[in-house]
C-alpha cells in the first residue's frame, strides 16, 4: 500500500473541514478516554562475567499477516509498542499539541517513516512518523518513547551496568541501523517492583542484536540461583571497591539474582528477572530454590475475527460493519484505510455530510477516531460487508 496523504478539496469544503477538525480536536482525548473507559476498565570487573552476544543467534518469528495470512514483510528499522496503555498513542502531528487520533496495542510492529538521519525524532518528549502495515494500515505519529526493539542474542550493554538475554525490550535513541552500536535505554526488571529504584541506564547495543520480532535465542548461562538479604538497603559496585551503580531498597524476600562469580567478600551478580543490573555486592547472599520466573514476551497483539476489544467496550454508541477500502479522515487528512471489513461505534451521524463520525478497528491493533462516509457503514449483523 502506498502512503496515505494529507488531502484537500475546494476552497469552501477546505474551510469546513478545517472547522470540523478544530471541533473534533477539542473534545477528541476526552472523547477516546471516556468512551472506551468501560472495557478497558564496555570494560569493567563486572562485564568479565557476562557473555558476548553471539555471532551466530538469529530470530526468528511469524510477521503480522495479511488478510488472507500472507506474511508482511518487515522493515529491518521496524520498531514496536512496548508498553500498554490506556492513553491514546497516535496523533495527527509531531508538536505537543497535536490532537491524539487513536490507539496501539502492545507488540504492535511500527516502521518509521522519519528519515534515517533525523535522530532527534528519538529524543524524549519526541514523536516519530511511524506506518502501521495491517487490515487498518496507518501513517500518524507515535511518542518515542513508547517504541522499543527485542534483543535478538544476549549480551553485554556497553556503558552501563545491564546484561539483556534474547527478547528483553530496550529503547532505542537513534534511528535503527543495520551495522554497528546503537543508543539504547534500558531498565533492570525485577520480579516485583522496587519504586524509583528501578533506574534506566543509557548505553549502547550491537544494532545486528536487535530487531523488533521475538527471537528463540537462548539466554545466556545462568548462574547460581541466590537471593539479596532481606530487609536491607543493598549497595551494588561496579568492581570490588569500586563506583556505586544502584542502590536497591530493602526487599522482603530479598530481590532474586545470580551469583556469577566469587572474589573475597564479593560477588558478582547479575540482578533481576531481564534485563539485569549487573555488578558486585558484598553482602551475604541467600540460596533460591523458588521457581524461576517464566519467560515474559511482550507478544503482537492482533486477534483476528469478532468485535475487536476497544470497539466492544463503547457500547452506549451503535455497532457497525465497515465495508473494505473505507478511508477514515480527520479533518482534511487521511488518517487509516481499511483493507478488510472493519467495525465501528458510530457517534455521531451527519447525513447532509454524508458522513459519520466513528471509533473504527479491523482488529485490537490499531483503533482510530475519525470520520468516515455514510455509505461505508453496514449493519452489525449478518456476514461481513464488502464493496
Amino acid at each position: 500500500m502506498g502512503p496515505l496523504t494529507e488531502h484537500g478539496g475546494a476552497r469552501g469544503r477546505a474551510r469546513t473541514g478545517s472547522r470540523r477538525a478544530a471541533a473534533l480536536a477539542g473534545a477528541l482525548c476526552a472523547a477516546l478516554l471516556a468512551v472506551l473507559a468501560a472495557g478497558c476498565a564496555h570494560t569493567s570487573a563486572a562485564s568479565e562475567t557476562e557473555a558476548a552476544p553471539s555471532a551466530t543467534a538469529t530470530a526468528t518469528a511469524t510477521a503480522p499477516s495479511t488478510a488472507a495470512g500472507a506474511p508482511l514483510a518487515v522493515d529491518p528499522r521496524a520498531l514496536f509498542v512496548t508498553t500498554a496503555s490506556e492513553a491514546p498513542a497516535l496523533f495527527a502531528g509531531p508538536g505537543p499539541d497535536a490532537p491524539p487520533v487513536g490507539f496501539l496495542a502492545e507488540g504492535v510492529l511500527v516502521e518509521p517513516v522519519t528519515p534515517p538521519s533525523d535522530a532527534a525524532a528519538f529524543n524524549d518528549g519526541a514523536r516519530l512518523l511511524v506506518r502501521v502495515r495491517g487490515p487498518l494500515a496507518v501513517r500518524l505519529y507515535v511518542d518515542a518513547a513508547r517504541l522499543g526493539e527485542r534483543v535478538q542474542r544476549p549480551g553485554r550493554v556497553a556503558g552501563a551496568p545491564v546484561s539483556v538475554d534474547p527478547n528483553d525490550i530496550v529503547r532505542v535513541l537513534a534511528p535503527p541501523a543495520v551495522g554497528g552500536d546503537v543508543p539504547v535505554e534500558v531498565q533492570p526488571r525485577f520480579e516485583r517492583s522496587i519504586g524509583n529504584a528501578a533506574e534506566s541506564y543509557r548505553g549502547t547495543f550491537p544494532a545486528a542484536a536487535l530487531g523488533a520480532l521475538p527471537s528463540d535465542a537462548p539466554p545466556m548461562p545462568g548462574g547460581e540461583p541466590v537471593r539479596l538479604p532481606a530487609a536491607r538497603t543493598v549497595q551494588v559496585y561496579d568492581r570490588p571497591d569500586g563506583v556505586v551503580v544502584a542502590t536497591l531498597p530493602p526487599m522482603s524476600p530479598g530481590l532474586r539474582a545470580q551469583r556469577l562469580r566469587a572474589a573475597g567478600r564479593w560477588s558478582g551478580v547479575r540482578i533481576g528477572t531481564g534485563p539485569y543490573l549487573v555488578g558486585f555486592v558484598d553482602v551475604p547472599l541467600e540460596a533460591d530454590t523458588s521457581s524461576p520466573p517464566a519467560p515474559d514476551v511482550a507478544g503482537s497483539s492482533g486477534a483476528q475475527g469478532g468485535v475487536p476489544a476497544r470497539i466492544a467496550a463503547g457500547a452506549s454508541a451503535p455497532l457497525a460493519r465497515v465495508v473494505p477500502g473505507t478511508r477514515v479522515r480527520f479533518g482534511d487528512q487521511t488518517i487509516g484505510v481499511l483493507s478488510t471489513p472493519g467495525y465501528a461505534r458510530v457517534l455521531h451521524g451527519s447525513p447532509d455530510l454524508n458522513e459519520a463520525d466513528v471509533f473504527v478497528a479491523a482488529d485490537d491493533r490499531v483503533t482510530l477516531r475519525g470520520m468516515v462516509p455514510l455509505d461505508a457503514l453496514r449493519t452489525a449483523d449478518g456476514p461481513a460487508p464488502s464493496r
